[in-house]
C-alpha cells in the first residue's frame, strides 16, 4: 500500500499445538495444514500459551519493486519466535528471535522482534511461524518495506527514549530533594519511579535488550519483583504523602498489610 506496511492479523491462519511436539515437517504436511484456521482480525487476541505452541501461516507474493521486507512482531514478551521461510523455488530458511535468544545472536537488535525477508518481484513465499510462550500472546505482526521500516524504527525508539529520559530527570530531581530535605517520603518516591522504569523496561523489551541478559529465570524474576516493588513503594509513598498514620492508623495498617502480600 501507499504507507509501505501491512497489518497481517487478518491474513494469518493459525494452529495450536497442545502437545508441543509438532515440528516444521509436520506443519508442511498437507493433512495437518487443513487444521489451520483464519483469524480475520487486524489485532487478534490469542490468550495464554503456557501449555501449547502456536503456529501461524502467511502466504506472500511480491508484486512491488521492493525486494527486502521486515516482519515485525511488536509483542516484546514473546519468548521464542521461529520463522520458516519457504520459497517457491524449493529453498527454505529458518530465522530465530525472541527474548530468550541472546541479543548478540539476533539479526536486528531491537525491543521488537524483527525478521528480514528477501523476496524478488513475482516470487511467492510461505511463512510458517512458531511461537513458544508462557504468557498471553497478541500476534501484532506487520510487514514493512525498507523505507517504512526505517521510519517506524526511528519514531518508536524516539518515543521510548523520551519516556526513559523523563523518568531519569524525575529520578535525579527527587534524589536532590532527598539529599536536601532528608525526608523518607522522597526515598519512597525515588524507589517508586525507579521500579516503574524497571517494570516498564521488562514489559516493553528494553530491559532484556540492553540492560540484563536473556536468561529465562532471571527475566521472570525481574518482571514479577519489579512490579511488586513498584506497588509497595507507591503505597508507602501514598501513606507518607497523605499522613495516613497520623490521621487514621487503620488505613496505614491496611497499606502495610497489602505491602506484605506483595513481598
Amino acid at each position: 500500500n501507499d504507507k509501505g506496511f501491512y497489518k497481517l492479523g487478518k491474513y494469518l491462519t493459525i494452529l495450536k499445538d497442545k502437545s508441543r511436539t509438532l515440528d516444521i515437517l509436520d506443519i508442511r504436511n498437507k493433512k495437518l495444514s487443513d487444521g489451520f484456521y483464519r483469524i480475520d482480525n487486524d489485532n487478534p487476541y490469542i490468550g495464554l500459551l503456557n501449555e501449547e505452541n502456536l503456529w501461524m501461516r502467511l502466504n506472500l507474493e511480491n508484486v512491488s519493486d521492493h525486494e527486502t521486507y521486515y516482519l515485525n512482531l511488536s509483542w516484546p514478551r514473546t519468548e521464542k519466535f521461529e520463522v520458516y521461510i519457504d520459497y517457491d523455488n524449493g529453498k527454505s530458511i529458518l530465522k530465530k528471535t525472541g527474548k530468550f535468544l541472546p541479543l548478540m545472536e539476533q539479526e536486528i537488535k531491537d525491543k521488537n522482534f524483527i525478521v528480514p525477508i528477501h523476496i524478488k518481484k513475482g516470487q511467492k513465499v510461505i511463512l510458517n511461524m512458531k511461537v513458544s510462550n508462557t504468557y498471553y500472546f497478541l500476534p501484532r505482526l506487520t510487514l514493512h518495506n525498507q523505507n517504512s521500516f526505517i521510519n517506524a524504527f526511528s519514531s518508536d525508539n524516539l518515543f521510548l527514549s523520551g519516556f526513559y529520559i523523563l523518568l531519569l530527570l524525575v529520578l535525579l530531581s527527587s534524589l536532590f530533594l532527598l539529599i536536601y530535605f532528608k525526608n523518607i517520603i522522597y526515598f519512597y518516591f525515588i524507589a517508586y519511579i525507579f521500579f516503574i522504569g524497571v517494570s516498564s523496561s521488562s514489559f516493553d523489551g528494553t530491559g532484556y535488550r540492553y540492560f540484563w541478559p536473556s536468561n529465562e529465570n532471571l527475566l521472570k524474576i525481574i518482571h514479577v519483583m519489579s512490579y511488586n516493588l513498584e506497588v509497595i513503594f507507591s503505597l508507602k509513598f501514598l501513606e507518607k504523602f497523605l499522613s495516613l498514620k497520623n490521621r487514621n492508623n487503620y488505613f496505614s495498617k491496611v497499606i502495610n498489610f497489602i505491602c506484605i502480600l506483595y513481598l
